[in-house]
């Protein structure tokens, strides 16, 4: 007898957002998100910084690839890229239907890359190094938030 096993995958794309996102479009991003993906069985993180959108999802990969379509076709963005794909064991962002970090609260880590990883460090969910996809995620946000 085999299992039905399903294995996660996860995907990572950036893209420039059509004009200046106020804080109350992102957050209308972040409650859609919340209140698509529990049921798809999807979980992430969004990143918001200068105009540019970097995502972190994962998931089924047929609930992950119809997500990402849509997004794709989403007018408040656009030069949507994909940076990633991976399957994986586990989840990275397992307790976030979507994490989200503010400007302001990702401001202060571009102090330094040194304060960049420390800070990163300090949140068990983001010290992922045994996982190819939150490796990529994260040099990624480390460039972002360079510019």
């Amino acid at each position: 007898m085999t299992a039905n096993f399903s294995m996660l995958h996860q995907l990572i794309y950036r893209s420039r957002a059509t004009s200046p996102a106020t804080k109350e479009e992102v957050e209308t991003i972040l409650q859609q998100s919340e209140r698509n993906n529990g049921p798809l069985g999807i979980s992430g993180c969004l990143i918001y910084h200068n105009q540019r959108y970097i995502q972190f999802l994962e998931g089924e990969e047929a609930n992950l690839e119809a997500l990402y379509q849509k997004i794709k076709k989403d007018e408040r963005h656009y030069n949507v890229t994909t940076l990633g794909r991976f399957e994986a064991e586990e989840r990275v962002f397992k307790n976030w239907k979507m994490a989200f970090f503010q400007e302001d609260q990702i401001e202060n880590f571009i102090e330094s890359e040194a304060l960049l990883t420390e800070k990163i460090n300090e949140f068990p969910f983001l010290a992922k190094s045994d996982n190819p996809a939150s490796v990529l995620f994260w040099i990624k946000v480390k460039g972002l938030l360079k510019t």
